[in-house]
């Protein structure tokens, strides 16, 4: 009965010429064997497309945000003397905002700077403008979320520029 190894001869392993048979080729070098039919080797690393997601991910999550800013007024019973009308612009400009971001990735940066002001615009005017001590805080919560996300949202689409130059 022959005695099996379970590791193979290192001469029966091809490898890179002048490496040891255990020394892994570099990233860059080419392949030594053609792809199988219908599949490409990329020449160089791929790029990284998670931030992609994480930009559509922010932006859908900040147009929900702007969906409940748009019915709150009515949910926390806003008074006809209150400024009600601040959460609803905001919520409309926020939804129309973060679907454009997702819709034309090219100018999704801008948007996101203009959701983030607005954001920020919600969380000061809750406290300047006339609104219910409810409508204060969730128009101050809401605001700053808004804004944290733009915020987010930014850092995934700068690191997608930086992954992905031009």
């Amino acid at each position: 009965m022959s005695e099996r190894s379970d590791s193979p001869d290192p001469d029966e392993i091809p490898h890179e010429a002048g490496l040891p048979p255990d020394a892994k080729p570099p990233a860059d070098a080419p392949p030594e064997e053609p792809a199988p039919e219908g599949v490409t080797r990329p020449s160089v690393a791929p790029r990284s497309t998670g931030w992609r997601e994480e930009a559509i991910g922010t932006a859908l999550a900040t147009a929900a945000v702007g969906i409940w800013l748009i019915v709150s007024p009515e949910a926390l019973g806003y008074g006809p003397e209150d400024a009600a009308w601040n959460p609803v612009v905001c919520g409309v400009l926020v939804v129309v905002f973060s679907i454009a971001r997702v819709i034309r990735p090219s100018i999704s940066h801008f948007l996101a700077l203009i959701t983030f002001v607005i954001g920020a615009w919600l969380a000061v005017s809750a406290f300047i403008l006339d609104a219910p001590i409810g409508g204060q805080w969730n128009q101050a919560g809401f605001g700053s979320i808004v804004a944290v996300l733009s915020l987010v949202g930014l850092a995934g689409i700068q690191r997608g520029r930086e992954l992905n130059p031009r």
